[in-house]
């Protein structure tokens, strides 16, 4: 029950948050976010003003049975509803049913539904927490007019059969905007549905739209806490509490029928030969329960964290929600480490594009900027919350319409939390393909290789490869097994670096050369974070953002060598102006796998290749050359002659030398010229 507790007091502290827009703010206990379709604005003394049509989303008191009815179940808000609750002689105009049983039904209902709006606002305005303005909307549906002030400002229409379910077409909804706010069901839109709430003017009060008068709020929330109910231990709070038996829905989004608690079943399998008097569910309070309050607040507070967006992450009907206690900002498992590292790394890292990357000096270990920087703006969020700070990560998810589970929960201490997320992106950072346009200072967008970490979502997409759109639930699965990556530094998922590797090493795989750059770079990240955390002590090593010239590991130099053969092929072909792939990338899986003898086969190809730049780039070619020759003397003899499949760390060497030759290579071939 601690994530029940945890969001009560988030509930809590976002209440005390400088907000004064109450829209921004957690909904509060005893009420419901509903759409409404009619702004009916009256004055103090209950006469009909005027009436506007909008579509806009408030804030209603509701009660724990209006929040959760059904179509089938009389439950009236507290103030603003739907048109079948606030007008009287609704019944009077149903559609005209040949099943007559059907439509006295339907009579009936519709005026037990004004009536019983009517006595539940009577019952507020003579308690002790009586709002004039509520007073004014009661005696206004007194007067039993609104039906008929609605259809003389032409706000409501009624067809031939004097029914306000009508059957549409362009010409009526062009005429009648409220009909085009409405669902449309067999051809009709009900406008016995339309949600009316309530602006009421009063000499002296500014505010007159009643979904945003805090003193409303609180009156109806006095008067609901002061109804008698069963009493019982919450397990959320520890305290004596109102037992709540219908907890809320539209946790994720408005329309969302899932729910986190449900317990309706009191005379099935639920209860039996477990518990006494399990036919009276007032009297079932021998489970765990939760109270009124306790859950509301949760609730709200958990709807609010989604909606405001910060530390959210959607994916199907999969959410994943991070947040601190006290409501401040934190970095979360899906936050983009390049948003982490506000300033701009033009001075070292940043290459702006594949023209200017080339006077970057890639000698640098530019991880170790890129770590100061990031430790520098992880403390200036650590600095916001005090040492006891409690953080959560939930994910949510529904595989019904009507049932919603948490598949995973975690606390932390702040303390912990921060050291686990640094770990994340200082183990996991790589070159990755970024499209910077954040604090930059070019005006125009500009892809580059950033030291940045890969997001999970960017992890995923690679991962699922073309499969992604079609596979929404391995999206969410291995989503989810990242979430312990991240914020318990787990051991990346063996398959997860398998599966990396066999995309990157396959370039011709991918329908374009950026998805392939963005699969290459997730799949270095991956193998530098899988060295990190081995589950070998021995194993375990720290593999530098900068190409290693003293490193003799066969898969490493195996792949600085395809990088150079892909470079010489590809400056070719920039000038000739040719948009085909290089032999280096069509043969890289071959090469991956029987690496000395698919060697000769790509220097042999690039053989007519070296001779037309020996007379164009004369200068480029020697320092290619001398490239080759530099990475061949760092072989030991045995191991290059061996034709046993390369490692991923062969990807490492490959995106390392790349990256370095286009700064290196052009320094010396200037030097040369010159």
């Amino acid at each position: 029950m601690t994530w029940i507790s945890n969001l009560a007091l988030t509930y809590d502290a976002a209440q005390r948050l400088p907000i004064s827009d109450l829209s921004k703010k957690p909904i509060p206990i005893h009420h419901d976010q509903q759409t409404s379709h009619i702004n009916l604005i009256i004055n103090e003394s209950g006469t009909f003003l005027s009436a506007i049509v909008d579509k806009a989303s408030i804030v209603l008191p509701a009660t724990e049975d209006s929040a959760g009815r059904t179509s089938s179940k009389i439950a009236p808000h507290g103030l603003a509803d739907n048109l079948q609750y606030v007008a009287a002689y609704c019944e009077d105009f149903v559609l005209d049913i040949e099943d007559k049983k059907k439509k006295e039904r339907l009579r009936k209902k519709m005026k037990g539904s004004f009536e019983s709006y009517v006595e539940q606002l009577e019952h507020w305005c003579s308690s002790t927490y009586r709002h004039e303005i509520v007073a004014a909307v009661l005696r206004y549906v007194k007067r039993h007019t609104l039906v008929q002030d609605l259809l003389e400002n032409n706000v409501l229409v009624m067809d031939a059969e004097n029914c306000l379910n009508v059957k549409t077409n362009k010409t009526i909804l062009q005429v009648y905007p409220l009909l085009k706010l409405l669902p449309n069901k067999d051809g009709r839109r009900d406008q016995s549905k339309a949600l009316v709430r309530w602006s009421v003017e009063k000499l002296g009060v500014l505010e007159t739209r009643t979904w945003l008068d805090s003193t409303i709020q609180k009156s109806w929330q006095e008067f609901v806490n002061s109804q008698k109910s069963s009493l019982d231990v919450c397990y959320g709070s520890g305290e004596l509490e109102a037992v709540r038996f219908n907890h809320p829905k539209k946790i994720r989004f408005p329309g969302d029928t899932a729910k986190l608690i449900s317990a309706n079943d009191w005379r099935g399998f639920t209860f039996r030969g477990r518990f006494t008097e399990s036919n009276k569910p007032q009297k079932a309070l021998q489970a765990v329960n939760v109270g009124n309050i306790t859950s509301q607040k949760a609730h709200s507070a958990l709807r609010w964290l989604i909606n405001r967006n910060h530390g959210t992450y959607e994916l199907d009907k999969q959410v994943i929600v991070s947040w601190a206690a006290s409501g401040e900002k934190i970095p979360t498992p899906q936050t983009d480490s390049k948003k982490l590292v506000l300033d701009d790394f033009t001075d070292q890292t940043a290459m702006r594009n594949e023209h200017i990357e080339e006077n970057i000096d890639h000698s640098i270990d530019l991880g170790k900027a890129y770590s100061e920087k990031l430790r520098h703006h992880l403390s200036g969020y650590r600095s916001k919350l005090s040492a006891e700070e409690t953080i959560s990560i939930l994910v949510l998810d529904s595989a019904t319409r009507g049932r919603m589970a948490i598949s995973y929960y975690r606390e932390f201490v702040s303390e912990d939390y921060f050291i686990s997320i640094r770990k994340w992106y200082e183990e996991f950072a790589w070159y990755q393909l970024t499209d910077q346009d954040e604090n930059s200072k070019l005006k125009k967008t500009k892809i580059s290789w950033l030291v940045r970490t890969p997001t999970p979502q960017e992890i995923v997409r690679v991962l699922c490869g073309t499969s992604l759109k079609a596979q929404p639930k391995l999206q969410k699965n291995y989503l989810q097994r990242m979430i312990p990556v991240v914020i318990d530094c787990s051991q990346i998922p063996v398959d997860f670096v398998q599966l990396a590797i066999e995309y990157a090493r396959n370039p011709i795989t991918f329908e374009n050369d950026y998805q392939w750059k963005e699969a290459l770079g997730v799949a270095c990240s991956l193998i530098r974070g899988f060295f990190f955390r081995h589950p070998q002590a021995s194993k375990r090593k720290e593999i530098p953002m900068s190409l290693d010239s003293t490193n003799t590991s066969r898969d490493y130099l195996y792949g600085r060598l395809l990088a150079v053969a892909d470079r010489l092929e590809g400056m070719h072909l920039y000038l000739t102006n040719s948009k085909r792939s290089t032999a280096a990338h069509r043969l890289m899986v071959r090469f991956s796998d029987r690496p000395y003898s698919t060697w000769p086969i790509i220097y042999k190809h690039l053989n007519p290749y070296m001779q037309h730049l020996e007379r164009s780039r004369e200068g480029f070619l020697k320092a290619m050359n001398n490239e080759l020759d530099e990475i061949m003397s760092l072989f030991d003899h045995d191991e290059f002659t061996s034709d046993e499949q390369l490692s991923g760390e062969f990807l490492l060497g490959y995106h390392l030398q790349r990256i370095a030759l286009r700064s290196r290579v052009k320094k010396i071939d200037e030097q040369i010229e010159s």
